[in-house]
């Protein structure tokens, strides 16, 4: 919608396969810039030394 409401304008301007050419480079940008979020890798776990086993600590 709000694509709709800033294109509307931006029609009088400017041609409409420039519009839809700079439409398209920010939308490859916006993924390109969104790319290392995504393919970061996860925090690797803590080492605690020794492995202790689980306890517990309900009563039944």
């Amino acid at each position: 919608m709000i694509g709709l409401l800033v294109a509307g304008p931006l029609v009088e301007a400017a041609e409409p396969r420039v519009l839809m050419a700079v439409s398209g480079a920010f939308g490859l940008i916006m993924s390109l810039a969104g790319l290392p979020l995504v393919r970061r890798e996860p925090p690797s776990p803590a080492r605690t030394g020794e492995a202790s086993p689980a306890r517990d600590s309900v009563e039944a």
